[in-house]
């Protein structure tokens, strides 16, 4: 998880700050709860504390009505880091169309390229969580 959040800081952040703390706090949860599972603590207090420190709302009530929380926060992870992407790709579709203008994405990726390179290090953390 430390690769996704150096690589979303890099790549995400100019595009969405907001949302790329939001993925950054699941990302951050993500490491917590993979290792209280490893520990053998996947239902303590503490993790419920943790998780509702780090998330509000739809987030946190979503997460915790999961069977597995490591799940939960790395599909969670795959939706916002797609939507910041997909987002900027459709922007950037937009002023193509409208300017002269041929920037591929305000990160200087295309967006399949990011999406790419974000599925695949997914792919490898969904191969850790199981």
């Amino acid at each position: 998880s430390q690769t996704l959040a150096s690589m979303s800081k890099c790549y995400l952040w100019p595009i969405s700050p907001a949302a790329t703390l939001l993925l950054a706090r699941h990302l951050a949860l993500l490491g917590w709860m993979l290792k209280a599972r490893v520990r053998g603590e996947n239902e303590s207090i503490e993790n419920k504390q943790v998780l509702g420190t780090m998330l509000q709302g739809d987030d946190l009530d979503w997460v915790l009505r999961q069977p597995r929380a490591t799940n939960a926060l790395l599909a969670r992870c795959r939706q916002i880091m797609a939507c910041i992407i997909l987002e900027d790709t459709k922007q950037q579709h937009h002023k193509q169309s409208t300017t002269s203008n041929r920037d591929n994405s305000s990160s200087g990726l295309s967006g399949s390229s990011l999406l790419l390179m974000f599925e695949e290090k997914i792919q490898e953390l969904e191969a850790i969580v199981g």
